[in-house]
């Protein structure tokens, strides 16, 4: 998920901040009531393609001729897996404490392990099936890696490739996601992990023919795209009682077109490379991957100490419309929540940092 802190790429990083408090948007938004006004429709269709250009991004740099299986295992391994190990590990911890359980108990150990061998993410922290895929993704990526080469040698086969892969989308998207079933573990999330990786990849490659002048087309599109969605969205909830918002879904075709219209946009903004804008993008986009994986920590605090019900009463029981009310409160809890995620992930960070200090010294002595 991450990307090497490059001056030339903090567009890359500001979008990466972007997607992460897409993400978080989404997940304090599915914590305020429901209504079927189109205003709230809205707000869902823009806080749903945070996955979508996660994926791009993964994508900007996954691929190449500079690939290197072995520096992708071992970036997986001490940069995913392993956190990823630790935090459910803490999970178990805090859901024991708050039970009264043992603190670890060794059936939820092997559960958890069980979860992990198999690409499947427990019910405590489902939102990390992400990275499931993503481990997933890399383990396949030398077979992807040479196809997405065949696809580089020719623009006509890219072409080709995107219409398909549109193509596809669509059919899915016609069919309730039936024709494809498409979901969030194994096969179902990998398949169209892979077919986003590679179109994030043609995507950055083509960026640079993009003129200034399509930031403002971008913005226009993720507006004009998301009215749209959130039009069909109240259409199939009203026409199907089973209608689960799969036009929603990351692996949507509406998905995909916002992801590339806010992605041009972003590319066309312009940074100093030494500025301290530039810094301070750099180092919040160190912290993502601590943030995405900590963020429902912090929303189960704010939600258990009463934060969040005082911000619904700021927001969602004054004289604000809808779209005014349900924005502010999502807008101002997903701030508040990466705010306070980063300055948790920044410990993190520096533990771990002390820690792997104290190994090396350890080995250094011996």
């Amino acid at each position: 998920m991450s990307v090497k802190n490059n001056p030339r790429v903090v567009w890359v990083e500001l979008l990466r901040i972007l997607a992460c408090l897409i993400v978080i948007g989404r997940h304090v938004f599915a914590n305020s009531a429901k209504s079927d006004s189109f205003s709230y429709a809205l707000i869902w269709s823009l806080v749903s393609d945070g996955v979508t250009i996660f994926w791009f991004i993964s994508g900007f740099f996954l691929y190449g001729e500079k690939f290197s299986y072995k520096s992708k295992l071992k970036h997986l391994l001490t940069g995913i897996i392993i956190p990823m190990v630790i935090f459910n590990v803490f999970s178990i911890g805090l859901d024991h404490l708050a039970s009264g359980k043992p603190l670890f108990c060794t059936d939820d150990i092997f559960t958890e392990l069980y979860c992990l061998l198999t690409f499947n993410q427990p019910i405590r922290c489902f939102h990390l099936w992400f990275l499931n895929i993503y481990i997933l993704l890399i383990i396949c990526s030398p077979l992807i890696n040479a196809a997405v080469s065949y696809l580089d040698t020719n623009r006509k086969r890219e072409n080709i490739f995107l219409a398909i892969t549109a193509s596809l989308l669509f059919i899915n998207d016609l069919t309730l996601n039936s024709a494809m079933n498409f979901s969030f573990h194994g096969a179902g999330g990998l398949i169209p992990a892979v077919l986003l990786t590679i179109c994030g990849h043609i995507i950055y490659r083509r960026l640079p023919e993009a003129k200034t002048e399509y930031a403002a087309a971008g913005v226009i599109g993720v507006i004009f795209i998301n009215i749209v969605r959130s039009l069909m969205q109240i259409t199939l909830a009203r026409s199907s009682p089973d209608y689960e918002d799969h036009i929603l879904f990351w692996y949507a075709l509406p998905s995909v077109f916002a992801a590339i219209c806010l992605t041009v946009a972003v590319s066309r903004i312009r940074f100093s490379d030494t500025g301290k804008v530039s810094s301070a993008i750099r180092f919040l986009s160190s912290l993502t991957l601590y943030i995405y994986l900590t963020h429902f920590v912090i929303i189960d605090i704010l939600d258990n100490t009463g934060v969040t019900q005082r911000i619904k009463d700021i927001f969602l029981n004054k004289d604000y419309s809808i779209f005014a009310g349900y924005g502010l409160y999502t807008l101002t809890e997903s701030i508040a929540v990466f705010i306070l995620t980063a300055a948790l992930s920044l410990l993190i960070k520096m533990a771990a940092g002390a820690v792997r200090a104290s190994i090396r010294r350890c080995f250094s002595h011996t």
